[in-house]
């Protein structure tokens, strides 16, 4: 993506960041950078170069009340996209939108809803312990759930023979309910010590998807552009882990990942598409 196109894209991101910011210090929610937002902050003192999106997590209680009781408190500027909001809303974590924008991926271009530019909030579920028997199966029913309701979604087909044994099942209930079920799946993790977050929502492999709390908390600030994000106490350990030592490394150009947008409009009415990019 051409550089002017990026840097409107992730001046527009930030300032989905800053009005998050704004609410949760308001309300004492904890928040911080994770994925390639963490790793832009640690390695490029801002955005990946390349980087089309900005990862926020917080630990599910903080979750829930920004969801439920302080999301009412965002700006005229954004929409909170969430199962609350959009009963065919399809992911198991939320999107804050900038109204009067769009952000439009190859893989969701056949999803009718509100398509804006956007930051991502992560729920981190809590566990005592990890890679229970328990969990996981209920890891593997969550990610059925995913892939039935991602397929229904953007009009694609399951093509895992193992998801396809649960289409009947699922097929008997809304996207909705769905959702809603798969919710309380993550919030099981939950019991005994609090001794780890676990990133259910992330779209990795289970044993992956914990993290220490004492590797996270107390929270530091690290430098972002010209402003600071929050961050997990211990970066180097989270990154580490997610993506091994090669994360210091700056991938060749064919390695650098985006997220595929097919259309991008801004609000001041610019809009690009492929040949633009």
């Amino acid at each position: 993506m051409k550089k002017e196109i990026l840097e409107k894209l992730h001046k527009d991101m930030f300032i989905i960041y800053q009005e998050i910011a704004r609410i949760c210090d308001k309300h004492n929610l904890c928040y911080f950078v994770v994925g390639g937002t963490l790793l832009g902050a640690v390695v490029h003192k801002g955005f990946i170069p390349w980087d089309d999106d900005l990862d926020i997590a917080m630990p599910r209680d903080d979750y829930d009340k920004f969801i439920n009781e302080y999301s009412k408190e965002l700006g005229d500027d954004f929409y909170l996209h969430h199962t609350s909001t959009d009963p065919n809303y399809w992911l198991p974590f939320a999107k804050i939108r900038l109204n009067g924008t769009v952000f439009l991926e190859e893989k969701r271009k056949n999803v009718k809803a509100h398509a804006g530019i956007y930051v991502d909030i992560f729920p981190f579920d809590y566990s005592e312990k990890k890679n229970t028997v328990s969990q996981k199966i209920k890891w593997r029913l969550i990610t059925y759930i995913n892939n039935y309701i991602n397929a229904k979604i953007t009009e694609r087909k399951v093509t895992s023979k193992s998801s396809m044994l649960f289409n009947w099942l699922f097929s008997l209930f809304s996207i909705e309910k769905l959702s809603l079920k798969r919710d309380q799946l993550m919030r099981t993790f939950d019991k005994g010590k609090r001794c780890y977050y676990v990133d259910l929502a992330g779209g990795r492999t289970l044993d992956n998807s914990y993290f220490s709390i004492e590797d996270i908390l107390p929270l530091l600030r690290l430098e972002f552009g010209n402003s600071v994000v929050e961050a997990p106490k211990n970066p180097d350990k989270y990154l580490l882990q997610l993506y091994t030592e090669k994360y210091k490394i700056i991938p060749p150009k064919e390695q650098q990942i985006t997220h595929e947008p097919v259309m991008i409009k801004f609000r001041d009415g610019t809009k690009y598409g492929v040949s633009d990019f």
